[in-house]
């Protein structure tokens, strides 16, 4: 396997796992009948991923722009007449239901957002405030390396690592983001020539789940890589995927 298919394999590693475990925490929430974000404060391994945004409306006609590394939305709670409410997120049909009969609860009272691909629509219009409780999408791994010129080795980078041109000895070396060598004597895909480059800084990004997270991460990779190590974790994760799969056919 290539490092390009390597860093494919991590990247889609990373989004399964984002997937599978906010769509468990949807079926937990339903199946047990709370509100979700009550279960997602307790015991979601998704918290890395919790972000919070106060926005002004103000001149916006009720309009929010998601973030641009929107996911899902957890809680949004809006500043209204003077009190903080926690605003419903309905379908277009439930907001047409709400807007247009008085047997639905006032939007005076209890304010509601319709959530479109790249906005929020608030209702009333006029609500000047809210703080929006949202999972972004984890950022993309990436696996940076260089190659020991004596053994052609792969040498992983890690993040804020650098290749810097060593004069005296005439080679590039690596060093760690303190300085300290790691080893001497690297070639890079995008850091090879004369010498007096500036330095050439890892790209590498790692991943940002929980330790606890990690060794399912690791056995994951391994399974997309055909090398079949299974644990007990490893198993109880395909058996609850499968379930999850079955349940949206």
């Amino acid at each position: 396997m290539t490092i390009e298919q390597f860093n494919t394999v991590i990247d889609v590693v990373n989004i399964e796992l984002f997937n599978f475990e906010w769509t468990k925490l949807e079926m937990a929430a339903t199946q047990s009948n709370q509100p979700l974000a009550r279960l997602f404060y307790s015991s979601s391994i998704l918290r890395p991923f919790k972000m919070l945004s106060q926005f002004s409306l103000i001149g916006t006609f009720g309009r929010y722009t998601l973030p641009a590394d929107y996911a899902h939305y957890i809680i949004v709670a809006a500043d209204y007449n003077g009190s903080i409410r926690e605003v419903d997120i309905l379908t277009d049909k439930e907001m047409i239901a709400r807007r247009g009969s008085v047997m639905h609860k006032n939007l005076s009272l209890y304010p509601a957002g319709v959530i479109y691909d790249t906005f929020l629509q608030m209702y009333p219009k006029d609500i000047q405030d809210i703080e929006f409780t949202y999972l972004r999408n984890p950022v993309i791994p990436f696996y940076d390396h260089c190659i020991e010129t004596l053994t052609a080795n792969d040498w992983y980078m890690p993040v804020g690592s650098y290749i810097q041109w060593n004069g005296p000895q005439n080679r590039y070396d690596l060093y760690t983001v303190g300085g300290a060598l790691i080893i001497a004597g690297v070639t890079h895909a995008h850091y090879n020539g004369l010498s007096g480059q500036p330095n050439y800084i890892s790209l590498s990004v790692e991943f940002e789940w929980e330790e606890r997270v990690h060794i399912i991460l690791e056995q994951l990779i391994l399974e997309k890589m055909g090398i079949n190590l299974q644990s007990e974790q490893i198993q109880r994760y395909n058996a609850q995927k499968s379930a999850q799969q079955q349940n949206q056919m």
